[in-house]
């Protein structure tokens, strides 16, 4: 289980998280309540089961901080980068399609683009990312999407444990 402790995002109303291609969930701000959201995913046993059989918890506390529990398939280690993005203000990104920058491995996950490869995530209608979190057994971050070719790092996402697969 990997725990990403207040990441901290202010939300308007009806803003929207991806999970890669298969999940959408839409959060509701305004009068902030807890709210607890379970996700399992969607069983597939490929790359080992590591997100198929994993499942993603979202708390939103009752400051509009959202909590991430990310609980690994027990299939296989958890080897590959993870990558949420968010659709919270006007414009961003409707696909991974023109994002270049490959700096690190993170960075590399988030674009879909390795220097050489690309690998294009088309998102839903109506769903346009300015930020993605992603993770790895190592570390969690925060990054803006405004500069396709340089993400700006905003913050850890305080992803604990660290280095556990």
């Amino acid at each position: 289980m990997f725990q990403l402790n207040q990441l901290t995002l202010k939300l308007t109303p009806m803003k929207k998280i991806i999970l890669s291609s298969l999940l959408t969930a839409a959060l509701t701000a305004g009068s902030y309540s807890q709210v607890t959201n379970n996700y399992a995913g969607n069983g597939s046993t490929g790359f080992g089961g590591t997100v198929g059989n994993g499942s993603l918890q979202i708390v939103n506390n009752s400051q509009g901080d959202l909590n991430f529990t990310f609980t690994r398939g027990l299939t296989d280690v958890f080897s590959n980068p993870i990558v949420i993005y968010f659709d919270s203000v006007a414009g961003g990104a409707a696909s991974t399609s023109g994002f270049t920058d490959s700096a690190d491995g993170l960075r590399r996950a988030i674009s879909g683009f390795s220097g050489s490869q690309r690998s294009t995530l088309n998102f839903s209608s109506g769903f346009e990312a300015d930020y993605a979190l992603a993770l790895d057994s190592g570390f969690a971050g925060l990054w803006s999407l405004s500069n396709p070719a340089n993400f700006a790092f905003q913050r850890s996402a305080g992803l604990t444990p660290t280095g556990n697969n």
